[in-house]
C-alpha cells in the first residue's frame, strides 16, 4: 500500500472502508439484530442523502358480519395509508495534520505505526457505534447527546424503549424485588403479545445491563431443588431466543430502568418494525483524498436511518422498573 505523500490513494480508501465494515459488525448489537440474517426483512436500505421515507400500509378491513340475511353484509373497501418517518443522520469529519501522518509512518518507534487514517477512523468509530445503539434503543432521547443538538430529547424519533407499548412489569407496580418478578414480567409481555397476534417466531429480550444484571442476582428460584436465578430460567426456556443487554440502551439519565420483550414479526411473517438505513457508515475522502488550504486531510463518516414501527404492540416495553 502506498504512503501518505500527497493524496489519499483509491486502495487506502477501500481500507478504510474494509475496516469500518467489519468494526461494524463486531461493536453494534442492536443495529446486528436488525441486520443479521437470522432476522430477514428488518432492515430497509433506502438511496443515501434522504431525510424522510414514505411508506404506503393497507387499513385495517372489517371483519364478516353474522345477520338474519345476506343483504346486511358490510362493506370492504381495500384501503390505503401513507407513513411518513424522519432520516435521523449521524456523522462525524476527522481531521489530520499532514505532518502528523507522515510522523506517524516515518517513525518506527511507534507501537502499532502504520497507516494512521484507517487507524484513527476505526477509533472515532467506536463512539458512531455506540451512538447508533443508543438511537435505536432511545431515539431522539439518547443517552449522550451532543450539545446543541436541536433533535436532542425532542421525540421527534424513538427506539424500541420508547417507541412500543408500555405494560407493567414484575406483579403489575414494574416493583421488582420479589421473586420470581423477571419471570412475572416475561409471561406479562408474552400475553400481551399473544392477544395482539404476535407469536410468529421466538421471543427477544432486551435490557440495560444493570436489569440483565439484576436478573442473575440471588437464587430466587428452585428445580428439583437446585436454586438457580431468574435470569437463568427465563433463558432455558424453549420460547425465548435470547438476552441481549447493553449500557448503550439506557436513557441520558441513566436512571430509567426497562425491559422489553418483543418478536418482530407479525403472524404472516412480515416485519412488525423495522430499521430503514441510507448512508452506511459511509467513508467519504473530502478534498478528493487530497490536503486542505490548513494542509490537513479531512475524511467525513456518515450513518443515516431511523426505526420505523409497523405495529407499536410488537414491541412490549415496561415502565420504570424498580431494581433491588
Amino acid at each position: 500500500m502506498s504512503s501518505y505523500y500527497g493524496n489519499l490513494t483509491p486502495n487506502q480508501v477501500k481500507f478504510i472502508q474494509a475496516e469500518i465494515e467489519e468494526q461494524t459488525w463486531n461493536n453494534t448489537l442492536l443495529r446486528n439484530f436488525f441486520n443479521n440474517k437470522v432476522n430477514p426483512g428488518l432492515t430497509r436500505s433506502i438511496p443515501e442523502g434522504l431525510l424522510t421515507y414514505e411508506t404506503t400500509l393497507w387499513e385495517k378491513l372489517k371483519p364478516g358480519k353474522i345477520g338474519a340475511d345476506i343483504y346486511d353484509l358490510p362493506q370492504n373497501t381495500p384501503g390505503f395509508k401513507v407513513q411518513e418517518a424522519k432520516i435521523m443522520v449521524l456523522g462525524t469529519k476527522i481531521v489530520l495534520g499532514y505532518t502528523d501522518v507522515l510522523r506517524w509512518k516515518n517513525n518506527r518507534q511507534i507501537n502499532g505505526g502504520g497507516e494512521m487514517m484507517g487507524r484513527v477512523v476505526n477509533q472515532q468509530m467506536k463512539a458512531l457505534y455506540q451512538q447508533v445503539d443508543q438511537f435505536l434503543a432511545r431515539g431522539d432521547a439518547f443517552k449522550s447527546p451532543v450539545a446543541g443538538d436541536f433533535m436532542a430529547g425532542a421525540g421527534v424519533f424513538t427506539g424500541l424503549f420508547n417507541g412500543g407499548t408500555t405494560f407493567a412489569g414484575g406483579g403489575g407496580d414494574d416493583v421488582m424485588t420479589a421473586a420470581g418478578d423477571y419471570i412475572a414480567t416475561f409471561a406479562r409481555a408474552k400475553k400481551a403479545l399473544k392477544k395482539a397476534a404476535f407469536e410468529k417466531k421466538k421471543y427477544m429480550i432486551f435490557s440495560d445491563v444493570d436489569v440483565e444484571e439484576a436478573a442473575q442476582q440471588g437464587t430466587n428460584l428452585y428445580t428439583t431443588y437446585t436454586p438457580i436465578t431468574e435470569y437463568r430460567a427465563i433463558m432455558e426456556r424453549p420460547d425465548v431466543a435470547g438476552w441481549i443487554a447493553s449500557h448503550q440502551f439506557i436513557d441520558q439519565a441513566e436512571t430509567d430502568y426497562k425491559m422489553v420483550v418483543t418478536t418482530p414479526y407479525t403472524s404472516e411473517g412480515k416485519p412488525a418494525y423495522r430499521l430503514i438505513q441510507g448512508f452506511d457508515f459511509r467513508m467519504i475522502p473530502l478534498y478528493g483524498g487530497a490536503l486542505n488550504g490548513a494542509l490537513q486531510y479531512e475524511v467525513a463518516v456518515i450513518w443515516s436511518g431511523a426505526l420505523e414501527f409497523l405495529f407499536t404492540d410488537a414491541a412490549q416495553v415496561t415502565g420504570t422498573l424498580t431494581l433491588i
